[in-house]
């Protein structure tokens, strides 16, 4: 079993050496690219039958009332009771909202100490949110390089320390075990309360391969070696642990951290309109995801969403329904305007980020 151990320089500086040491032997050469396979004619795995509107139905912004303003929100979850929860980056808090959209308080602040967030750029994403299996509140701090828990009423509880400064949505069981993007050249590591590793999950192989084209010198560099790029991964109930490889598009299920599935979501024609934009592209670096992100259904945890992003001939931002057989179940389409990026779904509702707006989206 291993442990992390203290160490005596500041967390934030040790990660800014590496992070400066690994892009400099980038650019000396230094770092040879990894080995990397190639899916080139990827057969797809299923076809788009079924397409469904979303409507915008409320949109948060600005002045939200008991003299506080949402400035700019970038992170957000939703707990079991439809309360949402959003980090705004310009304020370095949390804003805690009712099902029915009512401002309720805020809590955290910026700073180093427990419970606060490290300070940086309004344009940073470094704050990622999770609702735990074990019912609290989690905000991964990828620039102060920890994890602070809160239970729902905003009550700061502790911190947990992480070893790398990457962006992760953390994922904690009713155990309160925590999975974390991999440090040791695996997928996801699985950590205890106290932060002793307990195992590595999938090989580091998942991510020495790419879908139709290999990308450029450095972004090959990202995606084969800073795994939280590429993954996304969160529980169902009875900690069933979903594994999105962005690279492939694959999609793996554990159950007690045993492989139990893992399938390719190829659909006709968001790989043919894949194939059409990489084509298109007059850069050598063809890196981007047939799918970008990732979330599951709230209401039922057999389903799981996949965030295409912008259909430009048709002028919509696609997200695809998929239960976990891998079978695609319907395809909801946002006008390109909006062009929201999605968090959860609960109560039938959708919510999305777009700028500095909340936006709420149900079906049709």
């Amino acid at each position: 079993m291993k442990h992390l151990k203290p160490i005596s320089l500041r967390p934030g500086i040790i990660s800014w050496i590496l992070f400066l040491v690994f892009f400099t032997s980038i650019a000396q050469g230094k770092i040879l690219p990894a080995e990397v396979t190639i899916i080139r004619d990827p057969k797809p795995t299923c076809s788009e039958k079924t397409y469904v509107t979303l409507k915008k139905i409320k949109t948060l912004a600005g002045d939200i009332g008991k003299g506080e303003f949402l400035a700019s929100p970038c992170r957000m979850t939703v707990d079991q009771n439809g309360n949402l929860f959003v980090y705004d980056r310009a304020q370095y808090k949390i804003f805690k909202f009712d099902k029915a959209f009512n401002f309720v308080k805020s809590f955290g602040n910026d700073g180093s100490g427990p419970g606060e967030f490290k300070r940086t750029n309004r344009f940073s994403h470094g704050i990622s949110l999770n609702i735990g299996k074990d019912g609290n509140l989690y905000g991964h701090d990828m620039y102060g390089t920890k994890i602070a828990a809160y239970d729902t009423d905003g009550n700061y509880l502790h911190d947990y320390r992480v070893p790398f400064m990457m962006p992760f949505k953390p994922v904690v069981d009713e155990k309160k075990n925590i999975y974390i993007p991999s440090t040791n050249q695996g997928a996801i590591d699985k950590y205890d309360p106290k932060m002793n590793c307990l195992t590595t999950l999938l090989s580091s192989d998942v991510y020495r391969s790419f879908l139709m084209f290999e990308p450029g010198f450095y972004m090959k560099e990202m995606h084969t070696k800073a795994n939280g790029y590429n993954t996304h991964f969160d529980l169902t109930q009875g900690n069933r642990l979903l594994v999105f490889i962005a690279n492939t598009s694959t999609l793996c299920i554990f159950k007690e951290d045993k492989l139990e599935k893992k399938f390719s979501l190829w659909p006709a024609q968001s790989l043919k309109r894949y194939k059409e934009d990489m084509d298109s592209r007059e850069d050598t670096d063809k890196w981007f995801f047939l799918f970008f992100n990732f979330f599951v259904d709230m209401d039922n945890e057999e389903y799981f969403y996949l965030q295409y992003g912008t259909d430009i001939k048709n002028k919509v931002s696609s997200t695809y329904q998929f239960n976990l057989k891998g079978e695609l179940i319907k395809v909801l389409n946002a006008q390109m305007e909006d062009y929201p990026l999605f968090f959860a779904k609960k109560n039938q509702r959708f919510f999305a980020i777009r700028q500095d707006s909340i936006y709420v989206y149900m079906e049709e």
